[in-house]
């Protein structure tokens, strides 16, 4: 029993083309929804359109980097042509990064673009949509690293408490508007 069906629902899954982020798509795409992804590269997009067209839903996708705002504007834009309106998104792309010792100034600032900035782009642009529509759910996928915050990757630890924090944050902002985070 779903207790919220997503049966012909609209979703933009950022980050969609891989792991966690493929998986979400494929079983919301399964589960009917019409769902737009995008990733980086072509092949894991092509690659991952192909398996979820075998679920007979319709799905979108194009490649964009999450840590450009024009590729995450037109990735909105797409979203409006192809989906008309958008009732989920789900913030899913996401950088590891390096050890921080040996990694570059360039690395460092790219795992924040990504991983904060991408994120917090996306939501603003879901927020606008969402608004209009009186509502809408925004998943925020975080991880353990942002509690157990291990050594060796501390540029990604930094992320995800950002995007804890700002999860929290953006659900008091706006669950008045009917949007839930």
């Amino acid at each position: 029993y779903d207790l919220q069906p997503v049966k012909d629902k609209s979703v933009l899954v950022t980050g969609g083309t891989t792991g966690i982020g493929r998986a979400i798509a494929y079983l919301l795409a399964a589960r009917g929804a019409r769902v737009l992804v995008f990733g980086r590269h072509e092949q894991e997009l092509d690659e991952a359109l192909e398996d979820f067209r075998r679920t007979g839903a319709e799905v979108y996708g194009l490649t964009a980097d999450v840590s450009k705002l024009d590729n995450v504007r037109n990735v909105f834009q797409q979203a409006d042509e192809k989906l008309g309106s958008l009732d989920i998104l789900v913030n899913n792309a996401a950088v590891e990064g390096g050890k921080f010792e040996g990694e570059s100034s360039e690395n460092i600032e790219y795992v924040v673009r990504t991983n904060v900035a991408g994120y917090l782009v996306c939501a603003h642009e879901a927020v606008t949509r969402m608004k209009r529509r009186g509502g809408g759910h925004i998943v925020n996928v975080g991880s353990m690293s942002a509690n157990l915050r291990e050594s060796e990757t501390s540029t990604y630890v930094a992320t995800k408490a950002a995007i804890q924090g700002f999860s929290e944050s953006l659900r008091k902002t706006v669950n008045p508007d009917g949007i839930k985070v």
